[in-house]
């Protein structure tokens, strides 16, 4: 298994390779499409703007390689805006949509609120294998922005933001996206991370 961190200018992923290598995790950081290519599991770390992210993406020629990688079955983990990324469209800056990566049918869009602190996972099923020992299990989020699903029956585990049920785990066959942060959510978020890398989600 050779896990990649993917690396924009608008994120310090330092929190997110000291979880990795607390779990034990072997891992890389790196920025262009020729690292990106050599690994088996790629993260989209959660920091930044929708626009931004995907601007940088498209730049570097990261965006063409996730999107044939997650086709060839490369497990995707994207991390709050790196789970929006996943989504078909966004506008988090502009009025007008831009295009995502397509690989979670939806929308991303804005709340009234921020979502910032600590919330409990819900699910309505009982057979989501591992998933069920996060249920009820508070972890941190930091965000303004949520996908609306295409297809809710992608969204495995949700969340409430005063009235809104914002889908917090969604997972899409290799595609899984955490709309919290696991990272900065101590123990329990390293092992929900530890989970969906080795396989266990």
């Amino acid at each position: 298994m050779s896990v990649a961190i993917l690396k924009y200018s608008s994120c310090n992923v330092a929190s997110l390779s000291n979880c990795l290598k607390l779990i034990k995790v072997k891992h890389y950081i790196c920025n262009s499409a020729k690292d990106l290519e050599l690994a088996s599991v790629i993260i989209l770390p959660g920091v930044g703007t929708f626009e931004g992210v995907i601007d940088e993406i498209k730049e570097n020629s990261t965006y063409d390689v996730i999107k044939k990688k997650a086709k060839n079955g490369c497990k995707i983990v994207g991390l709050c805006v790196g789970m929006q990324i996943l989504a078909d469209t966004g506008s988090e800056l502009i009025s007008t949509r831009s295009k995502g990566l397509g690989l979670i049918g939806g929308h991303v869009q804005k709340m009234k609120n921020f979502h910032t602190g600590w919330n409990h996972l819900n699910s309505d099923s009982k057979s989501l294998k591992n998933l069920t020992k996060f249920c009820n299990k508070s972890f941190y989020f930091n965000h303004l922005n949520y996908i609306q699903l295409n297809d809710k029956k992608n969204m495995k585990m949700y969340s409430f933001n005063e009235e809104i049920k914002i889908p917090s785990v969604v997972i899409n066959k290799n595609i899984f996206g955490f709309q919290f942060h696991p990272e900065k959510s101590q123990e329990i978020g390293r092992k929900l991370l530890e989970f969906c890398i080795k396989g266990n989600l």
